[in-house]
């Protein structure tokens, strides 16, 4: 994973504790399942960033949505809103993305899905998204690059329930107001 890429995600966890007014715990609390954590107000839960790929012509935004229903967008190139957006979800939403990560047991993902590994079929250039899952004192990062196949022949995206997961946060968001 790129540096650039690491900083920007680092920013966008200090951006979206402060809109929420999340408290990083000093120590984890014990890992329990997705579905029994209820997340505290103002925590900082779902973080998706979109890259643009080799290419350079996709959008490349970034979200961070709360545990409370807040959501905060960060749009840089090649979309409609750049820079800072905000918005609001209902914490029923919320809830609904994080059985979403549960379904496709998302803590037991590999942490990336690159030419470097974890894909079946390849197909280089293509647009990356980065999400991570934070929650319960649990957090986990996933890389997936958008070229990340399951063969070469029906060009279906794999992990499919990561890329299913990956819409799904932009639809319920209702990110294409400020990427569209």
């Amino acid at each position: 994973m790129s540096l650039r890429l690491l900083t920007l995600l680092a920013g966008s966890f200090l951006l979206c504790g402060a809109i929420c007014n999340a408290q990083s715990p000093a120590a984890p609390a014990p890992a329990k399942p997705v579905s029994d954590s209820t997340p505290e107000s103002g925590e900082t839960v779902i973080v998706l960033a979109r890259g643009a790929g080799y290419w350079d012509i996709g959008p490349v935004y970034r979200l961070m949505i709360c545990a409370d229903g807040s959501v905060a967008y960060i749009g840089s190139k090649n979309v409609k809103t750049k820079g800072l957006a905000k918005g609001r979800i209902s914490r029923e939403d919320v809830q609904r993305l994080v059985k979403e990560f549960e379904k496709i047991k998302y803590f037991s993902l590999l942490d990336e899905y690159s030419e470097k590994g974890g894909c079946p079929f390849y197909l280089a250039d293509a647009a990356n998204v980065y999400t991570t899952l934070n929650i319960g004192g649990e957090r986990k990062d996933v890389f997936h690059d958008s070229g990340c196949l399951a063969d070469g022949k029906s060009f279906a995206s794999f992990p499919r329930g990561l890329t299913e997961l990956e819409n799904l946060i932009d639809e319920i968001v209702k990110s294409d107001q400020w990427v569209k």
